[in-house]
């Protein structure tokens, strides 16, 4: 299950200090604003260049300050929603020393990037480290932020999502329940994050075979998105993947197809022709198309994703 990334607005700090360096942290807080909001709409090219130049920026005031971090820790999750992997780890765990040794070990902004950096981990099947990075996450975030905080609520749907992906079921449902519950009460009951952990929870009662449970779920976590998000979203695609997903569970092949495909166009609008996503959704596609004996079609969906995970 594909965990959605946040991004953190962060105001600068102005400290009495010189007029150039002062002019230096405007544009740093340019750059930085401009790319979270560019990555946000998932315009992530966008994104990677004003966030490139914010860790530019951040870099002419020292090798070990929290601004860095912030733009480290920014441009990293936007490499992550391109696929970016093995880049986005480096740029984490970079953020995650200059944070622990600025900051120390306790702060929320260290637990943050512990969860950012397990959600990248596990991307590439280091479960193992992935978890530990969450379980230490969420010890920071109980102990400094409150057992009933969102930030809480995400970590735990993490943890929910690394458990589910260890076939956990009964523990992933317990941790989704645990943050759906402290998400609406503290978010409202449409809002993105509340989709994400209704996702979740959708997910651990598929994998159990409850797939009317699992789609009506899915379909109000659909409804959440598109009214937040809009209908053209990234969120939106995995959202319509996942329903599509539990129609061919449920033998309803046409409208596994359908649904199938109006996530690959999402995907391929919003992310690019070559995103991982976009060789995801095609893989979806090309087994729904086996099912109703296309082979023809479904081998050149096959083929095309196997060019894109080539590169």
């Amino acid at each position: 299950m594909k965990t959605r990334l946040l991004y953190l607005g962060i105001s600068g700090m102005f400290l009495l200090t010189s007029l150039p360096a002062l002019a230096g942290v405007a544009e740093w807080q340019r750059y930085l604003d401009s790319g979270t909001r560019a990555a946000e709409a998932g315009r992530f090219a966008e994104a990677e260049k004003q966030l490139k130049l914010a860790v530019s920026e951040a870099e002419k005031m020292g090798a070990k300050n929290p601004k860095l971090a912030t733009s480290l820790n920014q441009l990293a999750l936007v490499y992550e929603d391109e696929g970016k992997h093995a880049e986005a780890e480096k740029l984490f765990r970079r953020a995650l020393d200059i944070r622990e040794k600025v900051l120390g070990p306790d702060k929320k902004e260290v637990a943050e990037t512990l969860d950012n950096l397990a959600l990248c981990t596990a991307e590439q099947g280091k479960h193992s480290e992935a978890e530990t990075l969450t379980q230490r996450a969420l010890a920071i975030r109980e102990k400094v932020q409150g057992k009933e905080h969102p930030d809480v609520a995400a970590t735990l749907d993490n943890l929910a999502g690394l458990k589910d992906s260890e076939g956990k079921c009964a523990e992933a449902e317990e941790l989704c329940k645990r943050a759906l519950a402290i998400r609406e009460k503290t978010l409202g009951k449409d809002h993105p994050d509340v989709a994400e952990t209704l996702s979740h929870l959708a997910g651990c009662y598929a994998g159990q075979g409850r797939y009317d449970e699992a789609e009506k779920l899915y379909q109000r976590a659909l409804e959440i998105d598109k009214k937040a998000l809009g209908a053209e979203h990234p969120d939106v695609a995995t959202d319509l993947n996942n329903l599509a997903g539990v129609y061919l569970a449920k033998g309803e092949v046409d409208k596994a197809e359908q649904t199938c495909r109006s996530a690959l166009a999402i995907r391929e609008k919003a992310l690019g022709g070559e995103h991982e996503d976009v060789a995801e959704s095609l893989e979806n596609c090309a087994n729904i198309l086996r099912k109703k004996n296309q082979v023809a079609a479904a081998e050149q969906m096959e083929a095309r994703a196997r060019a894109i995970k080539s590169k």
